[in-house]
């Protein structure tokens, strides 16, 4: 599928919901090159620029490889820099329905391959939200080809029992739909929670959301019976958590300061949860220096 295409039917979604209401659709398009790697199940889909030292860039959960379009052509003059969809989200097509359950294990191992088959051995990780719990597994799973790691607003949870995470889910009624769809989020209901700055991030993620459809909620009880905090310690890479000077990912610094063996924090003015949408050029100067 070309950029044609996923823009395509991704209006084809945004014509579906009434709920997004002005949501617009990204246009902007800095990649050099694109593609798309075959694995087991189903493909990866990447996009990349730059040459040089390579960051591997990851989206939240229900996101997409648009939300680094920002950020990446500040870094390609230095690095290459390569961005995922991660299994089931953007344009990472998987063959059939999701599982019930996508671990965060699962995932990694899929993005590893996908890198493998990109040439690529040694990297830094750069990961949003659920990008971010992928490069933790990365990070613990190939230490030696895993140079630095940056968690940007990660939810760094506990380990639940897959009854409990069901419970959990039952919990937030209006979340996904009977057929186990993301239900189109609105700007007030989730303002406090990531803090949303800018409109446009608040849009986009709702369309990006529906673009992975129920491999949204699949993830989301993945990571959570995944048991991320207990990987912490095993991760070996400098890394650095980032948070936005608002959205409620701050209650994890604790648990990630005491947990990682090199690990330093830095905030992001103006900024909720998604620093790489609402400040791309403050978090493009963090990475150039972590990363550099």
């Amino acid at each position: 599928m070309n950029r044609r295409d996923m823009l395509g039917a991704a209006a084809v979604m945004l014509g579906q919901s009434r709920a997004f209401g002005a949501a617009a659709l990204p246009t902007e398009f800095p990649w050099s090159r694109q593609g798309h790697i075959a694995r087991a199940g189903g493909r990866i889909h990447y996009a990349e620029m730059g040459a040089g030292p390579v960051i591997v860039l990851l989206p939240k959960l229900g996101g997409w490889i648009a939300d680094w379009r920002h950020v990446a052509p500040l870094l390609a003059s230095r690095f290459r820099v390569i961005a995922l969809d991660l299994p089931g989200h953007g344009d990472s097509k998987m063959i059939g329905p999701p599982p019930e359950f996508q671990t965060v294990a699962e995932s990694a191992a899929l993005i590893k391959g996908a890198l493998e088959e990109l040439g690529v051995e040694r990297f830094g990780i750069a990961g949003n939200s659920l990008g971010g719990l992928v490069g933790v597994a990365m990070a613990v799973f190939w230490p030696e080809q895993v140079t630095h790691l940056m968690l940007v607003s990660c939810a760094l949870f506990a380990p639940m029992s897959r009854t409990d995470m069901l419970a959990r889910e039952a919990q937030r009624p209006g979340v996904y739909d009977k057929d186990g769809q993301p239900v189109p989020r609105s700007l007030h209901d989730i303002g406090r929670r990531f803090g949303i700055v800018r409109r446009e991030t608040h849009d986009e993620q709702n369309l990006s959301r529906a673009a992975a459809g129920p491999w949204v909620r699949a993830s989301e009880r993945g990571a959570g019976v995944s048991g991320i905090v207990d990987y912490l310690p095993r991760v070996d890479a400098p890394t650095l958590l980032v948070y936005g000077s608002a959205g409620s990912y701050h209650d994890f610094r604790a648990v990630g300061e005491s947990r990682l063996k090199a690990v330093r924090v830095e905030i992001v003015p103006e900024s909720g949860s998604f620093t790489h949408q609402d400040n791309p050029e403050y978090t493009a100067r963090l990475m150039v220096s972590f990363f550099g």
